[in-house]
C-alpha cells in the first residue's frame, strides 16, 4: 500500500500496489503507477500530480472501518506518553468497539486482550487488525462489568479468568467504568496502570467518588488524575499566524490512576 499526495490541496489516498487509481482528479494505470512509485510521484490523465511515499501503520490505521466511534488518537497518544507502556507490555483493553484502542496498542505492545459484548462490533474489530497486520492481540466477547475479564477459550469456547497481576495496563472505554475499579486492580501488576476514556465530564466525577470510596476500605491506587484533551490547529501563512477559526478540538476526559 502506497500514500499518494495530491500536490496542490495536499488531499491523501490510500492506493493499492499493481492497480488502477482513481480520484476526481483522474485516473493513473497501474503501468505509469509502478512507474511512479519508483520515482516518487505520478500524474494522472488530469494532468494532477501526486506524490507517492511509502504507507505506514498510521496512515492505515485512519482508514480502518468504524461502526462504533474510535476513540480520539490524542488520547490514546496521551495514554502512551503517561504509562510508557511498550514493546513488553501486556495489555487489557475493555469496550473494543471498532478496534482503535487495541490496534494502537497492538502495534507498540507485546500483546493485549480486549473484551467486547457486541458481537458486530468484535467482527470489525477483527477485520481492522487483521487489515492493519496485527496477530498479537486475542479478542473475547464478554460484558466485563457483569463477568469481569474472562477470556474465551477458542478451541472449547470455555472461558476463564484472565491471570491476576499480568497486566501492565488496563484501558477502558466504557459507559459505567467505575463498575470495573476492583477487577482492573485485580489483573494488575503492581504499579500498573488504569486509564480510563470519558466522553463525559460527569462519568470522570463518577469515578472520582467510586475511586475515593474504594480507597476509603484500603489502598488500591494512587495518583488519581483526570485531563481534557484538546486540540487547536493553526494556521500560518508567511507572516501571519492565528488559530484556525474552528470549534473547539475538545476529544474527551482521561483519567489515569496506579495500582498499589
Amino acid at each position: 500500500m502506497k500514500i499518494l499526495i495530491d500536490k496542490e490541496s495536499g488531499k491523501k489516498f490510500l492506493a493499492r500496489e499493481n492497480e488502477d487509481f482513481h480520484t476526481k482528479y483522474g485516473m493513473v494505470s497501474k503501468e505509469d503507477y509502478e512507474k511512479g512509485v519508483q520515482e516518487g510521484f505520478v500524474e494522472t490523465n488530469m494532468k494532477r500530480k501526486f506524490f507517492v511515499i511509502d504507507s505506514t501503520f498510521i496512515d492505515l490505521y485512519r482508514r480502518i472501518k468504524r461502526k462504533a466511534q474510535l476513540v480520539p488518537l490524542e488520547i490514546l497518544g496521551r495514554v502512551v506518553v503517561d504509562t510508557g507502556i511498550g514493546k513488553d507490555s501486556v495489555i487489557v483493553d475493555a469496550g473494543t468497539g471498532s478496534g482503535g484502542g487495541c490496534c494502537y496498542f497492538g502495534h507498540l505492545c507485546k500483546e493485549v486482550h480486549t473484551f467486547e459484548n457486541n458481537e458486530e462490533h468484535l467482527e470489525i474489530s477483527k477485520d481492522n487488525a487483521k487489515f492493519l497486520g496485527l496477530n498479537n492481540i486475542k479478542f473475547n466477547k464478554c460484558d466485563v462489568v457483569n463477568d469481569g475479564f474472562k477470556e474465551v477459550d477458542d478451541n472449547s469456547l470455555e472461558s476463564s479468568n484472565l491471570e491476576s497481576n499480568s497486566t501492565d495496563l488496563v484501558f477502558l472505554d466504557l459507559l459505567e467504568p467505575w463498575k470495573c475499579l476492583t477487577e482492573s486492580h485485580r489483573v494488575l501488576k503492581r504499579g500498573g496502570f488504569l486509564a480510563v476514556f470519558n466522553t463525559q465530564i460527569t462519568q470522570s466525577v463518577k469515578l472520582r467518588n467510586e475511586f475515593d470510596l474504594l480507597n476509603s476500605d484500603k489502598d488500591y491506587f494512587v495518583d488519581f488524575k483526570t485531563i481534557e484533551i484538546i486540540e487547536r490547529l493553526w494556521k500560518i501563512e508567511g507572516e501571519k499566524a492565528r488559530p484556525r477559526f474552528s470549534p473547539i478540538g475538545h476529544s474527551g476526559f482521561l483519567t489515569i490512576m496506579r495500582k498499589v
